[in-house]
């Protein structure tokens, strides 16, 4: 994918962190080599890497060194965003490719709520015209989106044009909607070997006949195999909306920018796993939440809810983990082998990614501890003891997390398997008791030990 530089088009070429903001952000305390520190103390590379290790805390889940927990952590990492000052190169951001394509032959046949038939057919005078109009807003996004997440995420927009047929709505309740399968047609008629992060769908409303009654303006489906694994938004749009400028991406957040914070929940939850605190954007308690954290540190709250959104998502890293995958998304996949050894009691999950490991129980005791004992878990050939919370020995918990780089997973890998089976992977029914999952350069490895007692697993996973 190239790196497409732009510049900002809302406030001129720079965007910066206002003086008072800074300044108020250096006063503040943060978390850095097991010490409360004031920013203001911490030198520029002091600070990046005060960021990583929060961050990294934010995604593994895992607080129990930092009083307050995940929103304590949450108010650091906005402090030294604010201190460190927004990122203005767009080269050096995540690069979101994007896909927005118009439909340009929708034939669609309905039934109302009194079981009359209608039949629709778009009817598009100027193409060319529609795609400016596109490319217009588009870019609008692109750079409200830059600007709000200080520098962390620059979309980069591609619009085409399908005459591919799309004739396919889903209807509930009297309301009709495009689903993946609907817009696959239009995707696969111009998607090529393209895989990217998000793809947009604008479905024109005029036409001879009725357009369907919609579930609304827009909306959000979450990445499947008919939109190769991206992020779908089906946009209905009338041309009166789009001659307006800003008619579908404003900095108030009506239009597209709320589709696009569905596009980053999706990414942190599906693609990255993210199990943590994401605010929804539209619930005012959520956003009145992190107004009331901005003045208790001292912050002006934001007007617009998506300032604090994001602000706040995806952190640095999960940019880091999404711009890999999709740097390598065209490259041949890798095969890479992990060889995991463990006591395993009930039901826990091994979680290797941006080279770390971590244990998640769900049930029974946790690994290596059933019965009193205190056995490693091997990844490699390597022992590693995991430390618990509170030394906690059972139940719902997370370990602490493992960091080496030799556990670096693929971020291309979409397959996982289990290969060797020196013990374990079925019981004696033949049930698949270990599996494997692998997504956007994290693994999951699930072990479900059904029987009484523990017992020692010993498998090999290959990615590839």
């Amino acid at each position: 994918m190239a790196l497409v530089s732009h510049p900002s088009r809302l406030q001129g070429d720079e965007l910066d962190t206002p003086s008072t903001e800074k300044s108020i952000a250096e006063n503040y305390s943060v978390s850095y080599r097991g010490k409360s520190v004031q920013i203001a103390k911490l030198m520029l590379r002091e600070r990046l890497a005060a960021r990583d290790v929060l961050e990294s805390a934010l995604e593994d889940g895992n607080f129990t060194s930092i009083a307050g927990g995940e929103a304590a952590v949450r108010k650091m990492l906005r402090a030294l965003s604010y201190a460190i000052g927004p990122n203005t190169d767009r080269k050096k951001a995540l690069q979101w490719r994007t896909l927005a394509i118009l439909a340009a032959d929708v034939q669609v046949d309905w039934t109302d709520g009194k079981g009359d038939r209608h039949a629709f057919r778009s009817q598009i005078a100027d193409l060319s015209q529609w795609r400016e109009w596109i490319e217009r807003e588009m870019q609008r996004l692109s750079d409200i989106v830059f600007e709000k997440s200080m520098g962390k995420i620059n979309m980069v927009p591609e619009v085409l044009v399908s005459r591919a047929r799309l004739t396919y709505l889903r209807q509930s309740r009297g309301r009709y909607w495009c689903t993946a399968a609907g817009a696959k047609p239009v995707i696969d008629d111009v998607g090529g070997k393209r895989r990217p992060l998000s793809i947009f769908v604008w479905i024109p409303k005029e036409g001879s006949g009725k357009f369907p009654p919609c579930l609304g303006a827009a909306h959000v489906a979450r990445p499947e195999r008919a939109t190769r694994n991206a992020i779908l938004t089906i946009v209905y749009s009338s041309e009166e909306r789009m001659q307006k400028v800003g008619g579908w991406a404003s900095p108030g957040g009506a239009g597209i920018l709320h589709e696009f914070w569905h596009n980053v929940e999706n990414a942190m939850r599906r693609m990255l796993g993210f199990k943590g605190f994401v605010p929804s954007n539209h619930s005012d308690e959520h956003f009145n939440m992190l107004k009331a954290e901005y003045r208790e540190q001292g912050l002006t709250p934001p007007g617009v809810r998506y300032d604090a959104l994001l602000c706040s998502y995806p952190t640095w890293r999960m940019c880091h983990t999404l711009a890999q995958a999709t740097e390598h998304s065209h490259a041949r996949k890798s095969k890479k082998r992990y060889r995991i050894k463990a006591y395993i009691d009930g039901s826990c999950t091994l979680v290797l990614k941006n080279g770390s490991a971590c244990w998640h129980n769900h049930r029974g005791a946790v690994p290596g501890r059933h019965g009193g004992h205190n056995y490693p878990t091997y990844i490699n050939g390597k022992s590693w003891r995991p430390k618990w919370p509170e030394n906690r020995r059972d139940g719902e918990v997370q370990s602490e997390t493992l960091r080496t780089h030799s556990l670096e997973v693929p971020p291309a890998a979409k397959t996982a398997k289990i290969i060797s089976r020196a013990k374990g992977a079925r019981d004696r029914r033949g049930r698949r008791i270990v599996d494997a999952e692998v997504a956007f350069g994290v693994l999951k490895i699930h072990f479900r030990d059904m029987g009484h007692g523990a017992s020692w697993y010993d498998i090999t996973v290959q990615v590839e």
